[in-house]
């Protein structure tokens, strides 16, 4: 699909490979305010202001847009900086009662695949455990001063619904860490076991906590399901591409392409995978064997690809397809009670939700969102009615 000059900097940018002199050329007609707008929705501002620095394009880019990059990255550099000191916090005091925490996305991205922590932005601390272990682990977390952050909606719906991981728990310095028992959703329609994530997996250390992640295929597929979940949520994860084609192009010599078609095979989960790898390859060259491009191909998704591209140049007649989790827990309530009691809990939940969802800066005047909350829930129950939303 054509792009503009602008957005092919942009995906030139955040690509692994190096930029080259000839990048320079590209820097013609850029418009650098619609750039920052764009790294900054994508969360990739402190990548696109290293890449390129790494080739010293200040005289290429004006000062002001050049201020505000170096502002991300570094405000980006502090946080991530914190969030690693207290995970080998954390980390050290799980293994001291013999857990070894799983590691999901940014936290072992960013240090063993970006290789720099200050490239890829962190929202928080995600690591998947076995279950036995999930409340021995919370209860060391808490030891060292974290509190469960309180954002659920209310106690019934927290039993009721299809919950990936426990309550996220905080300390007072902001960071946030999320304990998950499993990788993804159950109402989201993936066959594949989820036991399947807990085996066969790899030591890796950080400085001196002992971990685990997945086998370089499996990380693969936890990275495509996740950023599939959103998109069925009609969200865009873009930065969920960018670490496919990082995380291929470190392991590009070892990556086992058999072993994950295999695996994909046997799940039935190729049309929830390979269309992800594919817009990776086919617009951050993510590397992938010619051979293995043309087994791909026959899932080319073009909704995919343009819910991808719209997330950068907006379509106006798009129409973006929805599942409705909500709609999907309420089928799983018993008794006409109690699924009336969840919808009332959806339509009216806590007021920590609330203050967190709607970032209200005034906290008395929480209810009032309410209003916006029921409109929302009519607009998403007439989206999930007619199929999709525009």
């Amino acid at each position: 699909m054509n792009v503009s000059k602008t957005t092919q900097f942009f995906f030139t940018s955040i690509r692994p490979q190096y930029l080259s002199n000839n990048t320079i050329e590209l820097t013609k007609n850029i418009d650098w305010n619609k750039l920052l707008e764009i790294s900054i929705k994508t969360r990739t501002t402190p990548l696109i202001y290293n890449r390129t620095q790494s080739l010293q394009f200040n005289s290429f880019v004006p000062d002001d847009i050049l201020r505000e990059m170096q502002k991300f990255y570094f405000k980006n550099l502090r946080k991530n900086t914190l969030i690693y000191n207290e995970f080998e916090k954390i980390g050290a005091h799980l293994n001291s009662g013999s857990i070894s925490p799983i590691l999901l996305k940014g936290i072992y991205l960013a240090h063993h695949i970006y290789e720099n922590i200050s490239l890829r932005q962190l929202s928080d601390i995600d690591v998947l455990l076995e279950e036995n272990n999930i409340e021995p682990a919370a209860q060391k977390i808490l030891s060292l001063g974290f509190r469960f952050k309180g954002t659920e909606r209310t106690d019934f719906i927290l039993q009721h619904q299809d919950i990936k991981h426990i309550p996220m728990m905080c300390n007072n310095q902001g960071v946030g860490i999320e304990l998950h028992k499993k990788i993804f959703n159950e109402w989201n329609g993936y066959s594949v076991p989820q036991s399947c994530f807990f085996e066969d997996l790899q030591s890796v250390r950080y400085k001196n906590v002992h971990a685990r992640v997945f086998y370089p295929e499996l990380f693969i597929v936890s990275l495509c399901l996740h950023i599939d979940e959103h998109v069925q949520n009609a969200q865009m994860h873009f930065i969920g591409y960018i670490d496919i084609a990082w995380f291929l192009q470190k392991k590009a010599d070892s990556f086992n392409w058999e072993k994950l078609i295999s695996f994909c095979s046997e799940h039935s989960i190729k049309k929830y995978v390979f269309p992800h790898i594919l817009i990776s390859h086919t617009y951050l060259k993510a590397p992938v064997p010619d051979d293995v491009t043309n087994q791909l191909n026959k899932y080319r998704d073009d909704y995919y690809e343009s819910f991808f591209l719209h997330t950068i140049e907006p379509n106006e007649h798009l129409a973006i397809h929805i599942k409705n989790a909500n709609i999907a827990g309420l089928k799983r309530v018993k008794g006409t009670k109690n699924k009336l009691k969840f919808l009332l809990h959806n339509f009216f939940p806590s007021k920590s939700f609330m203050v967190y969802r709607y970032k209200i800066k005034n906290k008395k005047l929480y209810f009032l969102y309410y209003f916006v909350r029921f409109g929302d829930g009519i607009r998403s129950l007439f989206s999930y009615l007619s199929g999709k939303t525009n």
